[in-house]
């Protein structure tokens, strides 16, 4: 007999400012591809992926309402891999500023409304949920002060585990250890 799926929550935040161009930016494109490929056995992922820049942008999918704000998680499967492809292709590194606090904002944001979606409708809460920031580290727009940044990621909510992934040859290291360690 299969074992029962662990249902995972994950929203995905994608650096796409200027500094991502090029290789960075082709590493988040291969890897969200590649993630939407292969699933992990024994995991029913819901995920959503946000480009950010100077603003954050949700990746559309259908169903979402965003005049309303409305942008539930989505299963991983093969209806999610087909709509979100166009969305991936857009990732190209040419936003003018880098918001990491602004993109923390809105990841938690998503995962907070849906906890409120689960509950209101009795679904089980997940096991988990994540946020994995892939990014350069080099933030100079919203909160760029990684002790403060780290305050905000860990405020009260310890039911999300948060992520950075350092990406391309510029990644500013000492920020990023800074705000996870």
């Amino acid at each position: 007999p299969l074992a029962a799926q662990t249902k995972t929550d994950c929203v995905f935040l994608l650096d796409d400012s200027g500094s991502m161009c090029g290789q960075p930016a082709e590493i988040v494109r291969k890897f969200l591809l590649r993630l939407c490929e292969q699933r992990v056995p024994g995991v029913d992922l819901r995920t959503r992926f946000v480009s950010f820049s100077e603003s954050t942008a949700v990746l559309p999918l259908p169903g979402d309402d965003a005049a309303a704000g409305v942008f539930p998680l989505h299963t991983l499967d093969a209806d999610f891999v087909e709509n979100i492809k166009t969305g991936i292709d857009t990732l190209t590194g040419q936003g003018a500023a880098t918001n990491l606090s602004g993109a923390v904002e809105c990841g938690l944001d998503l995962l907070a409304k849906q906890r409120a979606r689960d509950a209101e409708d009795g679904t089980p809460p997940p096991a988990a949920q994540h946020i994995i920031l892939l990014t350069d580290g080099a933030a100079n727009r919203g909160l760029r002060d990684p002790v403060k940044l780290k305050e905000k990621l860990y405020d009260g909510d310890e039911t999300v585990f948060v992520h950075f992934v350092g990406l391309g040859e510029g990644i500013d290291e000492k920020f990023l250890t800074k705000v996870t360690d």
